[in-house]
């Protein structure tokens, strides 16, 4: 969620708010356009992902139309909200002095690390090992530079809209424009172009459009790169003071219809107008297909925490129903309709957290219940709970007839956190226990564990997982299991602002016996270091598996094709058994360095080629290509099946 909104919520954090349809927690509709992966530096640089979203709460135009944004990370500096390219929101509460790192109090999961670097710049570190450099442009800063974790990078550049920074282009380290983004005054077109010099005479791989409507800038089409022209339409309309989609066509025909209530969710801050909230949405598939129609109703108490009544409202960015202490939930119900008649129910009940904490589904007398628990002190405020307060540690499920309760069914599983939210414990409904233990942030070297020290201070390094089998009902078991792993440090092509990046270099499997461990199967896996080749820099080099006497080895080459949109991948797989002749098969398969998608594969002297259209989608397949035997397979599609 942006800076610009109606309310400030973490019910928005959750991945349920991401999807296309209504989200059971805030009554909204949302809809999300995913971009195709951006692939960079011969599929060996960062692969940042794009979706163009839409959020009825948002109310400003930023450059892709009004409500409508780019998942981009970005600091607002005027109301210290960060705002990740993954969805999640949070308030800064102010900086360390000595580490300069952002103090957030609602960030419970050590999943990022957010430093001033003074200047106006700003260093993201992610837990996968990104890393991100925000600079300011005037009061937002947005990331210019997005690294891999061996420290492949990108470069983003923006032009200003209206006061906002807009993205225009992405660039690789190769110098390769990756995307460009382009908004013309007065036009009502946004282009976004994928590789828009790289394919056959200088045009882009694919075009994708925004059609703008009225001053406001609403997106009202989403023109996609098909031959058939195909195109999203949207109808919107203004409910309570934010844009609400009230239609959404597909390319293929088939139609969604939103209507909202009279109420909306009422707002806990006197004076202030209700948040909209969808009451019916129904789907019209085509091909005279019954409609699809659900119907939406919501408790008095919200999302917003109207109702608790133990705290004042606030706009200063942090969630409002966070400062609430007593426990308190809020539900809704979600009904689908067949022939004007209530056929299913779902009613879902939220925590204070906006934890999903009871789904009850009821169809024709069978009703299936599902209760989570969390670790969650209801007399202590959000920042003084445990790191792990918002995973379920009891999830448990039960089934019965509302005409006999008597009769049901139950299962429960059950988990347990580390301190830094990782599971260390999981019991599956058969009784089967996992245990799982990591490596300290300063790293490990003792008999059959390596792992170097993390540059960040980070604990996400699997050190060991333990499989405990339950006993079965004749008193026979499964082996009980232990897989340990050791990791290996690579240099980084950026050393001076990140450190080394860390990867898996062995795997080794065991049967526990009688406090015994039994070799199974050990994975032995090698990377390219050499940062002065950026080409070849972390790539997998080798990886060899080894159960018993046989010993599996996948060797990898890598070298740039004539065709430079091409990347020539040369495998070669020997097999070797003891006492036994080695085996060896060599594949070289050619993979476009857009999608990462095979343009040619060759083994075992037969040649097979590939095309895809700009939607990625294969439209061709050629075995034997130029000799007499040769033979093709097509692919057609249609999305647009109506005018």
């Amino acid at each position: 969620m942006v800076a610009s909104t109606a309310v400030h919520s973490n019910a928005f954090n959750f991945l349920g708010a991401l999807q296309n349809g209504v989200d059971p927690r805030t009554g909204q509709y949302t809809i999300t356009v995913t971009l195709p992966e951006l692939k960079t530096y011969y599929l060996n640089g960062p692969s940042l992902p794009l979706t163009l979203s839409f959020n009825p709460i948002s109310r400003v135009d930023r450059g892709f139309g009004y409500g409508w944004n780019l998942n981009l990370t970005h600091y607002d500096t005027s109301t210290q909200i960060i705002s990740l390219h993954t969805g999640e929101t949070y308030k800064v509460e102010g900086w360390d002095p000595e580490t300069a790192r952002a103090i957030i109090p609602e960030q419970r999961l050590d999943t990022f690390h957010l430093y001033d670097e003074g200047n106006n710049t700003y260093r993201l570190m992610h837990v996968s090992g990104e890393m991100e450099i925000l600079v300011n442009q005037g009061t937002s800063a947005v990331p210019e530079e997005f690294y891999s974790a061996q420290g492949q990078k990108i470069i983003l550049a923006y032009n200003d809209f209206n006061g906002y920074p807009l993205l225009n282009s992405i660039t690789d380290a190769n110098d390769l424009l990756v995307l460009s983004v382009t908004r013309e005054s007065g036009s009502s077109f946004i282009d976004i172009e994928l590789y828009p010099f790289s394919a056959e005479g200088g045009t882009p791989v694919a075009h994708y459009s925004l059609e703008l409507t009225g001053d406001e800038g609403w997106v009202t089409q989403i023109h996609l790169p098909s031959d058939d022209n195909a195109k999203w339409e949207f109808t919107y309309k203004n409910v309570f003071g934010c844009l609400c989609i009230e239609s959404v066509t597909s390319p293929a025909g088939s139609q969604e219809h939103l209507t909202y209530d009279n109420q909306g969710h009422a707002h806990p801050a006197p004076g202030s107008q209700p948040i909209p909230r969808v009451f019916k949405h129904v789907v019209f598939p085509f091909f005279d297909q019954p409609p699809i129609e659900h119907h939406y109703t919501y408790s008095s108490e919200n999302f917003l925490g109207y109702g608790a009544g133990s705290f004042e409202w606030n706009d200063d960015g942090y969630d409002n129903l966070y400062k609430v202490l007593n426990d308190y939930t809020y539900h809704s119900t979600q009904t689908l309709i067949v022939n004007e008649s209530p056929v299913l129910t779902q009613e879902r009940t939220f925590n204070r957290y906006h934890l999903l904490i009871q789904e009850v589904t009821t169809q024709n007398g069978h009703v299936h219940r599902v209760i989570s628990e969390y670790a969650i002190n209801h007399n202590q405020p959000f920042h003084q709970q445990v790191a792990y307060c918002q995973l379920p540690i009891k999830k448990k499920q039960t089934w019965y007839l509302t005409g006999d309760i008597n009769q049901l069914r139950s299962c429960t599983t059950s988990s347990t956190y580390n301190n830094r939210g990782l599971i260390t414990s999981h019991t599956k409904e058969t009784g089967e226990v996992e245990h799982y233990t990591y490596y300290s942030p300063d790293g490990e070297d003792s008999e059959g564990y390596f792992c170097p020290p993390d540059p960040e201070g980070f604990v996400r390094y699997l050190r060991d997982k333990t499989v405990t089998p339950t006993v079965g009902q004749l008193g026979s078991t499964a082996p009980k299991l232990l897989t340990c792993f050791s990791y290996t440090s690579l240099s980084s092509l950026a050393y001076e602002q990140m450190g080394d990046s860390i990867l898996v270099r062995e795997e080794n499997l065991f049967e526990l016996k009688d406090n015994t461990q039994f070799a199974l199967q050990k994975t032995l896996t090698t990377y390219i270091d050499t940062p002065s080749a950026p080409l070849l820099h972390g790539r997998l080099n080798n990886k060899t598996v080894i159960v018993d006497t046989t010993a599996l080895t996948t060797e990898y080459n890598y070298e740039l094709d004539d065709d430079p949109t091409l990347l020539v991948v040369t495998q070669i797989d020997r097999t070797n058994v003891l006492d036994q002749q080695p085996l060896s098969k060599t594949s070289v398969t050619k993979l476009s360095i857009f999608d990462a998608e095979p343009r040619q594969r060759i083994e075992n002297s037969i040649v097979q080629t590939y095309r895809y259209d700009s939607l990625g989608r294969l439209t061709q397949e050629t075995i034997a290509p130029g000799t007499e035997v040769e033979a093709s397979k097509f692919y057609t599609y249609t999305l647009r099946l109506c005018t």
